[in-house]
């Protein structure tokens, strides 16, 4: 995002189409200015207090937090190794973060870029797991070989194949194995759905190794990471991970950060709506869900832009913050409230309070890459969807702190299973509908007199013979209509005569709809990254994030 005398310029960005294709904005040979920009930018926020406490003092007790917890967390499962910023904190911090799914190629990509970005910056790469958000759906899609489909030679189609049974949608952080057998048989269904074209896929790697993690504490999400993880640490990635739950449950500057926003709700919210409208009418966007809905206020209650839910109760719910008179009144407006103060170290007790009765507090999109952005990374990189969101961080940053917001990268790439070699022309179909409109409205174009009797012969030539004549006339205004149902007429009389034609045009439609419906199959981007071969990704992974042919 760019601002222009005054009017905001949004930067439109797009996967790359063809496989191996990256995008990386800005790219590693401005990785150390881009640095330099950011550590510059945040130095100016020394003049701000964030809950009475100077920034800078809390932005050194979130690094070295999140040093200490993501070490204690990545060591505790996978081999350790040297951490540059154990022997020189100021080393830069290079961040990203996920949801702890199969995703796809393009995401994990993400990983392989910070591991870089940090090796060349001689800085530590983190990866924040994402656990606050929920599991929509536990599967994934796999392509399937088909022999026949409506009696059509076919070559792929899709199924559907789950990990878990379906639950009421909990966060990642909450999500236990509910079929044992389901969970455990999930690596061996994959392999036996997925087409035979792929050769040696991740997935019987990863999932014995899912399923050695998840004994220790059944957690979905964390044993998808952790195994996730383990296959980087083969690839020589030297990234460090840490769940945000557990980060921000005892991170006391994150505290500070809730707490000051809490406090300021009224100016913020005011603030945070007026970025998400300007967003909206940018980019033309009618729909009150996208990219955030904006946050409600009702009487003296105003929704702050945090989850919260309990052990018992783990859905989540909106958060709520209304003034009283013995302190902040934080409510989920169903069955949860709690009176905290505006006393920060008061407020520090009574977080860490509420944790251990298993009430989490947990920021939601924005709030998450404006605290890892603002206290706890030099450089944050993003997937496309979180760049295109986090630009609207970016503008309420500069207006609610006073202050231009730290630069992000945005990273991913496009890679293609091995499922077929060439796209098909995506100009066919739009070729073949311009000439079956073309008969219709101009069939004497394509008419053929091959065949046909002489009176059919003249019967064609007379009615052609018409149509040029209303085409060619020179009619007043009044008999304009009169023209164009004549015209009408001639060409419906002689579609009989093109019906062959528009039968062998309309084969080759239901041709190309076929394979277009094959290419699209074979040719998305959305696979897990557990599909892939296991002999091509990571290397393949490894030199697209170093900029190797």
């Amino acid at each position: 995002m760019s601002q222009t005398g005054g009017a905001v310029q949004y930067r439109k960005l797009r996967a790359p189409q063809q496989h191996a294709g990256v995008l990386l904005e800005p790219g590693l040979d401005l990785l150390p200015k881009t640095i330099a920009t950011n550590q510059h930018r945040l130095s100016k926020f020394q003049h701000i207090e964030i809950t009475g406490t100077p920034f800078l003092e809390l932005q050194t007790q979130a690094r070295q937090h999140l040093l200490c917890e993501a070490k204690k967390y990545t060591f505790a499962y996978r081999e350790s190794f040297d951490v540059p910023s154990d022997t020189n904190p100021s080393t830069p911090l290079i961040l990203s973060g996920h949801q702890p799914a199969l995703f796809h190629p393009g995401v994990w990509f993400k990983n392989f870029v910070i591991d870089r970005m940090a090796k060349l910056a001689g800085g530590t790469a983190i990866n924040l797991i994402i656990d606050n958000d929920t599991i929509s759906a536990p599967s994934i899609t796999v392509p399937v070989d088909v022999e026949s489909v409506n009696g059509l030679p076919s070559q792929l189609s899709q199924s559907t194949v789950a990990y878990d049974q379906a639950t009421a949608q909990i966060p990642w952080q909450m999500r236990q194995v509910v079929d044992d057998a389901k969970f455990e048989s999930f690596g061996e269904r994959v392999r036996e759905q997925l087409s035979s074209k792929v050769q040696d896929p991740l997935i019987e790697t990863l999932w014995p190794l899912v399923t050695e993690a998840v004994k220790s504490h059944g957690n979905i999400g964390r044993a998808f990471a952790q195994a996730r993880h383990t296959l980087e640490a083969q690839a020589n990635l030297q990234t460090l991970e840490i769940p945000l739950g557990q980060l921000v449950d005892s991170s006391s500057a994150f505290h500070h950060f809730f707490l000051h926003i809490a406090s300021q709700i009224e100016t913020f919210q005011e603030i945070y709506n007026s970025a998400i409208r300007e967003y909206r009418s940018v980019h033309k966007i009618r729909s009150s869900s996208h990219p955030v809905p904006e946050l409600e206020q009702s009487g003296n209650q105003y929704e702050l832009p945090f989850w919260v839910w309990s052990t018992e109760r783990p859905q989540r719910q909106r958060l709520f913050v209304e003034q009283t008179t013995t302190g902040l009144k934080l409510s989920d407006n169903h069955s949860w409230s709690a009176i905290i103060s505006k006393d920060r170290d008061q407020f520090q007790k009574q977080f860490l309070e509420l944790v251990e009765k298993g009430i989490s507090i947990r920021p939601r999109a924005l709030m998450t890459t404006m605290f890892a952005r603002m206290f706890i990374s030099d450089l944050f990189v993003h997937g496309i969807g979180g760049a295109k969101y986090d630009q609207l961080t970016d503008s309420i940053i500069e207006r609610f702190f006073g202050f231009s917001a730290p630069q992000f990268a945005t990273a991913t790439a496009s890679v293609y299973l091995p499922l077929m070699k060439q796209r098909m022309d995506a100009g066919k179909i739009a070729s073949l509908k311009r000439q079956l409109r073309d008969l219709r409205f101009n069939p004497d174009r394509s008419l053929t007199m091959d065949g046909l009797s002489l009176d059919e012969q003249e019967i064609i030539l007379q009615i052609i013979s018409d149509k040029q004549h209303w085409i060619k006339a020179e009619v007043a205004g009044n008999r304009l209509s009169e023209r164009h149902r004549a015209i009408e007429q001639a060409n419906h009389a002689l579609q009989a005569y093109v019906q062959s034609t528009r039968d062998k045009l309309l084969g080759k439609l239901d041709k190309v709809q076929f394979e277009t419906r094959i290419d699209r199959i074979a040719f998305s981007r959305e696979y897990s990254f557990s599909l892939f071969p296991i002999q091509t990704l990571p290397i393949l992974l490894l030199d697209l994030a170093s900029n190797r042919p």
